[in-house]
């Protein structure tokens, strides 16, 4: 069962060349903003530069938000995802009681990369919301953006605290970003923090929402691009 879920408040195209430079913003938070070509978005306190390839977070507004093109140029696409993020509290034979929860989200204006798998599930989210209304596709979305936010934020680049507070799993993430190309075990992983092979399984599951080879192998493949 994860302990973090996502759920989709918007998905659509903020920007394309026939909008004006500087553009204001006016989205949901948190979200994350992805251009297609470098684009600068301006702030009352901050400026950042999103180079093409890379993709910028927020987990709230700031006064006076608005986006540029980097050159003197039309607006390639800009695209924006805004969710709401929820952390299991309290787990009962009846029921599962979450809350909205940003403390695991990249800090306010994060610019990363956005990995190349990553911009595949984001298309696909997008066509998926115009195929079919809302209603009737809302637990296929939610899960194409549990997909796509792990793939952005479950990486050896962005750092393990984005994922999980749990010490031996923090610990074994660690681990497997710094060793990802050695003949790195479950069985080893297990000794490493102490558990036995199948309670770190099922731990490791539960933490992160993905199995340990699932992780390593998506490790692994983000390292091979």
């Amino acid at each position: 069962m994860n302990t973090i879920i996502y759920e989709l408040q918007d998905a659509r195209l903020l920007a394309d060349q026939g909008t004006l430079s500087p553009a204001a913003l006016r989205i949901s938070y948190p979200a994350i903003i992805v251009p297609t070509e470098a684009i600068i978005l301006r702030t009352a306190s901050a400026v950042y530069q999103v180079e093409k390839g890379q993709f910028i977070s927020f987990r709230h507004a700031e006064e006076n938000m608005s986006i540029e093109t980097a050159e003197n140029t039309e607006f390639a696409p800009v695209y924006v995802v805004s969710y709401h993020s929820y952390q299991l509290t309290e787990k009962t034979p009846d029921s599962l009681l979450y809350y909205k929860r940003e403390e695991h989200l990249p800090k306010q204006g994060s610019v990363m990369e956005f990995p190349r798998p990553a911009r595949g599930l984001l298309e696909s989210l997008l066509e998926q919301l115009q195929q079919a209304s809302w209603v009737q596709i809302a637990a296929r979305l939610n899960l194409k953006l549990d997909e796509l936010l792990r793939s952005i934020f479950v990486s050896k680049h962005y750092g393990v605290s984005y994922i999980t507070q749990e010490p031996s799993i923090l610990q074994a993430l660690t681990y497997i970003n710094q060793h990802f190309d050695a003949a790195v075990t479950r069985s080893f992983m297990a000794r490493l923090t102490g558990f036995n092979p199948s309670y770190f399984s099922s731990l490791f599951r539960r933490e992160t929402g993905w199995s340990f080879a699932e992780y390593l192998n998506r490790i692994r493949i983000d390292e091979a691009k």
